[in-house]
């Protein structure tokens, strides 16, 4: 599964897109990303979440997402 995002820059370009997939995705905080994801921070705190458990929070791995 593949998704994009696109992210406003300071530049005159306007925004840059970003792509991550699934399938080869790591969360940065490892095991810490799915307790955080069962406490409700994928939703909570959407930005850092993005930053650091990418994986759980957008591909499958929060349980709000059910």
């Amino acid at each position: 599964m593949k998704y994009q995002l696109r992210k406003r820059s300071s530049t005159s370009e306007g925004c840059e897109v970003v792509r991550w997939y699934c399938t080869t995705e790591e969360d940065q905080k490892g095991a810490l990303c799915e307790i955080w994801a069962q406490s409700g921070l994928c939703q909570a705190h959407r930005p850092t979440m993005f930053l650091f458990c990418r994986k759980t929070c957008l591909c499958g791995g929060d349980p709000a997402l059910d």
